[in-house]
């Protein structure tokens, strides 16, 4: 009695026929099988690279992009494209030089990656519009020497910002012990940094647009240059791996701005800034950002 080991599939038989070069039956299967044409090849190590890649891939050009009812519009298919990244995925050592990569040993280095002398510029010119404007229709005079603004820097611009992250680290019950001269406040150094006078006025007109650039079409507008320049540094410096992940996140906030703020009842922070993440699973960096933003449809009668 013959072991039903021993037995075969009609398609190994096929392909061992082929190896061994036998003719194919007339059944269906077998086009996808033919052999090579022998007579165009120009030696026998040809012959056997293209009778492996039959054997190997014998369904390859089967794959189709597009069903049958849709019209071909020319893509590639990119399940038969191999994953090639332009990019070694990782941090961007490339474009840094090898003074500049010695010198990135600290968080504030990092900070300074995004903080860049353009970007601060632009906070700066904003801002100074902003209190510009809101001071010459008689506003927030009490934050101007004689009536006049003294115009933002970059330099101080860089202390407020160190003022906030330290706010965010150390937390006081209230703002103004921050600037307190009690003995239980003397480890704080924002007094040393940075008037109490001068962070609530750069608080109050701190802008990232220009009033005069502001489209009131657009909800995001006057954070739109903040969030294209976090998203083109974050692309610039980092390739995510091949596994990434997208999936929403929400940030705290108290604003007000119609349309930005959202509420999902079963987040950890309920109330904030919906965002839309795409992330590098491995590192879990942060690759690309889109603003959640919803229009209020007006019921009409």
């Amino acid at each position: 009695m013959e072991d039903e080991n021993d037995c075969i599939s009609s398609d190994e038989e096929d392909q061992l026929d082929f190896l061994l070069g036998e003719e194919f039956g007339e059944d269906d299967d077998a086009e996808l099988y033919s052999p090579p044409n022998v007579d165009t090849l120009s030696s026998q190590d040809t012959c056997s690279s293209q009778s492996s890649q039959s054997i190997s891939d014998p369904l390859e050009r089967h794959i189709y992009w597009k069903d049958d009812n849709t019209e071909d519009n020319g893509n590639v298919d990119l399940r038969t494209t191999p994953f090639k990244p332009t990019r070694q995925p990782g941090f961007q050592t490339t474009n840094f030089t090898r003074r500049q990569l010695q010198h990135l040993k600290t968080p504030l280095h990092f900070l300074n990656l995004f903080m860049t002398v353009e970007f601060l510029t632009t906070l700066c010119i904003a801002t100074n519009h902003q209190a510009n404007y809101l001071i010459n229709t008689g506003k927030y005079s009490s934050y101007t020497d004689n009536g006049v603004w003294e115009a933002v820097t970059t330099d101080e611009l860089l202390r407020f910002f160190g003022i906030i992250i330290y706010m965010s680290v150390v937390k006081l019950s209230a703002l103004e012990k921050y600037w307190s001269t009690n003995v239980l406040y003397d480890h704080c150094p924002v007094n040393d940094v940075m008037t109490k006078k001068r962070f609530q006025a750069i608080l109050c007109f701190i802008q990232v647009t220009s009033p005069g650039d502001i489209d009131k079409d657009d909800k995001l507008t006057r954070i739109r240059y903040l969030l294209e320049h976090v998203k083109q540094k974050s692309k610039e410096f980092f390739h995510p791996h091949r596994e990434i992940s997208a999936d929403e996140r929400m940030v705290a906030s108290k604003h007000k701005f119609s349309g930005i703020r959202q509420f999902i009842k079963e987040k950890p922070i309920r109330f904030g800034i919906k965002l839309w993440v795409l992330a590098c699973s491995i590192t879990g960096y942060t690759f690309d950002i889109f603003m959640f933003t919803w229009v209020r449809k007006e019921l009409r009668s």
